[in-house]
């Protein structure tokens, strides 16, 4: 198939640019969770944070609850009345207590926060006392903490304090009992009345008074409400409510009365995907989503602007399923979506920042052609050029419309060949194009007055042609000099009043010439100075003297080049100069020809940089193989982002990095483009809940809800010395991302940092008292400080305790004063036996002498 260079144009004109007004506008990023990640059923009914921080996700097939990382189930068990009463789980509700409330499709259930346990609540019909259907579609509390349920037949009123259950039923004569009293929906509105979504239309209901009224569809007004079988609402700060109905959308002014009608058509693109309405929901920036049975729609009450998000077979990160059946945001502002066939769907509005341009394939004349971003360059008009493995793009971002230039002849309507690695454009408005491949690559000049090409390839007749046909970069010096980096034949200058080439070529024998022949990179610096980057070093280049002075990389010297085959070379805006090579960044001391070196510790060693840019704050975005990096020059801190940022690029090609002049950042690689504006990625200032979701002895698990913050710290024996703790930072943004400290005070001196690892274990405690602290960030590094802990004490063995070594001291003390009196009483003892002998035989003695005397 041959195409004229008009068919050409419009045929790529009409295939690219639906694609790229999508991914200007409305190209977002869906995260998926059905069964594959841990969900206990893909139908998902209802969704519900609690005040500590965890989702709750209700399925037909059982209740969930899920920190980020993993889902704990819940579900009927048989014979045993302390689990659900159904796994059909229509409503999730957290009171204001904190007590979380169940609606299944077979009774109320109530989970009891310490033993995890439930307390049933079922329809009796000899029991007044107890609920009006089994069939649970809603549950809502009023601000006299009264409990609302709102069932397949009828109102219930619960009292928290007496425990009792009131029934609401509604008659109208000239409606059907069983369509007024079939309750979809329950809300309040500040006068204190309850608004009900019924079979029969829309009911006003004020709990005080038992009065009520019934707002009904009136096929000849446009003025009524589009279908009596209301399922869903919600009440706005405007003081309108939001009437989801089987046949449309709807508002309705409290104050007037009017009433607004928001219906598909389709044939506007403007308006919602679908009239069945599924739920609703208005997020804090205060866009509304509605979720229908066939796509999910963003609403702007600003602008009247409908965007819609369908499920698309192609593209992994739209909606999964278009039957949205919930929606739901939590407290840092994540969007949830559940769908009736396939899971939840989480939108992060931080996410969106990276607006991605989709790679993609078309058939032409030459065969499938692949979009791969290899360049990018913003001309003095401010078209963008974008270079290709497929070609070469002009695009203008005014108008949105896309210009294809492809090669398959050597005509002067394309440049020649069609991998397109680097585009320049010089002082008279001339726009130089370098390719690669071979044969049927070169230079080209375009002509932007007449539309055409000439072409500049390698003549081994003519040693002043190019010196070789694949260029890898084209610099535009300060002078007005055209200097081409090529792969393989040296650095070219272009003499253009004599059209021809000047060769620079490496001699490993003669340090006064380049560093290596394969030439990736070429940079100007603020004195002059021509720099170019090669697969051996840098090499800088004195115009004036034509000398050259090379820095290459020896492995056993720090101070030199880290890696020799070099990436990037960037002069930022104080004069500093970055070179990246395939091992690592570099900043060079020009003054004293020394290098130092800086490397981001999480990532991987296969990790390489190809690009660099700066932004308006002075920071460094570094494209790499595996995403996109952040360096912050002053704190010599990198920060990562990658597909859990959002980025639908992450695989990045050299060289491919424009910063236009409006300050966005666009970078290309091998599945596609992404811009982005750095001042729109913040770090949010939500501050994640830390728990801790495990506490094990000797790997049996402490009822750990109980024990964490508690004030009395729980006793262990002297044999319960090997511990281990799991916990969570429940930020959803990225779970991978967040990071985590713990301590054992009373064991540990310093906080031990465990990145992204979530539990720890001490094993031959000694017998103490102890308490376990963790703090945890979200993906952005704000850091809950205060974080979670639990006291316990080791008691020690009785032999070990104050008492018995108490008495042990005084039963010794006793036992040695015992035998000293002993002792001594014997000596006493043994003194008066001695003296008692003495005086004896004293006597003795002096009787003897009496008698010889005598």
């Amino acid at each position: 198939m041959n195409f004229s260079p008009k068919n050409r144009f419009l045929s790529i004109w009409l295939l690219f640019l639906p694609l790229m007004l999508q991914a200007q506008n409305q190209h977002v990023m869906f995260e998926r969770l059905s069964v594959e990640q841990g969900l206990s059923q893909s139908q998902v009914m209802s969704l519900c944070q609690d005040k500590q921080g965890f989702m709750w996700i209700g399925t037909r097939n059982g209740l969930n609850r899920y920190d980020g990382y993993e889902f704990i189930h819940y579900k009927k068990i048989k014979d045993d009345p302390t689990s659900l009463s159904d796994n059909l789980i229509n409503t999730i509700f957290e009171d204001h207590d904190g007590t979380l409330w169940v609606g299944s499709g077979n009774g109320l259930n109530r989970l009891d926060p310490h033993t995890r346990t439930f307390k049933r609540y079922f329809h009796s019909p000899t029991d007044t006392n107890t609920l009006s259907n089994n069939h649970i579609q809603v549950v809502i509390q009023d601000k006299n903490e009264l409990l609302w349920i709102g069932t397949s037949w009828g109102l219930n009123e619960y009292d928290p304090a007496t425990q009792k259950v009131t029934r609401h039923y509604f008659a109208k004569s000239d409606v059907d009992s069983a369509d007024q009293n079939r309750i979809w929906d329950v809300i309040t509105i500040p006068d204190g009345r309850l608004v009900i979504a019924t079979d029969a239309g829309l009911r006003f209901y004020n709990p005080e008074s038992r009065e009520s009224s019934l707002i009904q569809h009136n096929p000849r007004s446009a003025q009524s409400i589009c279908n009596n079988q209301v399922r869903k609402l919600l009440y706005d700060e405007m003081g309108r409510i939001w009437i989801g109905t089987l046949e449309g959308l709807c508002t309705l002014d409290l104050e007037s009365g009017a009433i607004s009608r928001f219906m598909h058509h389709p044939d506007n693109p403007n308006t919602i995907s679908r009239d069945v309405i599924s739920a609703i929901l208005k997020d804090q920036s205060g866009d509304l989503w509605i979720g229908t049975e066939w796509g999910l729609n963003k609403y702007d009450p600003q602008t009247g602007q409908w965007n819609r998000y369908l499920y698309e077979p192609d593209d992994p990160y739209s909606v999964s399923n278009n039957y949205i059946s919930a929606v739901y945001e939590s407290r840092s502002g994540i969007l949830w979506f559940g769908t009736f066939h396939w899971g939840i769907n989480k939108y992060v509005p931080a996410k969106q920042v990276f607006k991605y341009y989709p790679s993609f394939a078309i058939h032409d004349g030459a065969g499938f052609v692949d979009y791969n971003v290899i360049s990018l360059f913003q001309s003095r008009d401010d078209s963008f050029w974008i270079g290709t493995y497929g070609g070469l793009f002009q695009w203008d971002r005014k108008q949105n419309l896309i210009r294809h230039y492809y090669s398959e002849s050597r005509s002067s309507l394309a440049p020649i060949g069609n991998f397109i690695q680097t585009i320049n454009e010089d002082e008279n408005g001339f726009l130089w194009v370098g390719s690669i491949k071979g044969n049927r690559s070169g230079l080209s000049r375009y002509n932007p007055r007449d539309g055409r090409f000439r072409h500049y390839q390698h003549d081994p007749g003519d040693s002043h042609s190019l010196s070789s046909n694949d260029i890898n970069v084209v610099l535009v010096d300060g002078e007005g000099v055209l200097w081409i980096g090529t792969d393989g034949g040296g650095l070219n200058q272009y003499d253009q009043p004599t059209n021809r080439f000047i060769h620079y070529t490496t001699d490993y024998n003669d340090t006064n010439r380049i560093a290596g022949n394969w030439i990736n990179t070429l940079l100007e610096d603020h004195t002059g100075l021509l720099w170019m980057g090669t697969d051996q070093g840098i090499s800088s280049f004195n115009k004036d003297t034509k000398e050259f002075k090379n820095y290459l990389y020896h492995p056993d010297d720090p101070t030199t080049l880290v890696g020799q085959r070099i990436t990037a070379l960037f002069e930022d805006s104080l004069y500093r100069f970055w070179i990246a090579t395939e091992d690592g960044l570099n900043l060079m001391n020009r003054e004293t020809g020394l290098f130092i070196t800086y490397t981001a510790l999480d990532l991987s060693p296969s990790t390489i940089i190809y690009s660099i840019l700066e932004d308006q704050s002075g920071l460094l975005w570094l494209s790499t193989s595996s995403g996109l990096l952040r360096f912050d020059p002053v704190s010599e801190t990198f920060v990562e982002f990658d597909e859990n940022d959002g980025l639908h690029v992450v695989d990045f090609n050299a060289g491919s990095a424009w910063r236009i002049r409006d300050g966005e950042l666009f970078f290309g690689g091998k599945s596609g483009l992404i811009g982005f504006r750095p001042e729109q990625i913040h770090s949010q200032d939500f501050i994640p809940p830390i728990v801790i979701t495990d506490f094990r002895v000797f790997n049996e698990s402490l009822p750990v809800h109980i024990l964490q913050g508690s004030d009395d710290p729980i006793h262990l024996g002297h044999r319960d010395r090997s511990l281990a703790f799991e916990f969570v930072a429940l930020d959803f943004t990225s779970p991978q991302k967040n990071q985590y400290l713990y301590k054992m005070e009373g064991f540990d001196r310093e906080w031990i940092q465990a990145g992204e690892r979530r539990f720890a274990s001490y094993t031959n405690l000694n017998p103490g008292t102890y308490t376990f602290r963790v703090q945890g960030s979200s993906a952005y590094g704000v850091w809950n400080e205060e974080g979670a802990q639990i006291s316990f004490v080791i008691v020690p063995p009785f032999w070990q305790t104050f008492w018995f070594q108490f008495i042990l001291l005084l039963l010794t003390g006793v036992a040695i004063y015992g035998g000293h009196r002993y002792r001594v009483r014997q000596h006493e003892h043994r003194a008066i036996e001695l003296t008692e002998e003495v005086d004896k035989r004293t006597k003795e003695l002096a009787q003897s002498r009496g008698e010889y005397q005598r």
